[in-house]
């Protein structure tokens, strides 16, 4: 089978296309998942923070 120049032109582009995205899908789910644990660190800190205010309100009594 032989394949004419356009045919391999459009195979290139479609290929570079479809590597982008892949890329760009990976830089979003690896940001989505920064997102996620920096929301997880926060709520960590937080309840450490309850926790502090909890022993401390004791202590003083």
């Amino acid at each position: 089978m032989r394949v004419s120049p356009t045919q391999t032109t459009v195979n290139a582009i479609h290929n570079k296309h479809v590597g982008h995205q892949i890329n760009l899908d990976c830089k979003l789910m690896g940001m989505y998942l920064e997102g996620l644990s920096l929301i997880k660190v926060e709520q960590q800190r937080k309840e450490k923070q309850e926790k502090w205010a909890e022993f401390i309100k004791v202590l003083k009594q």
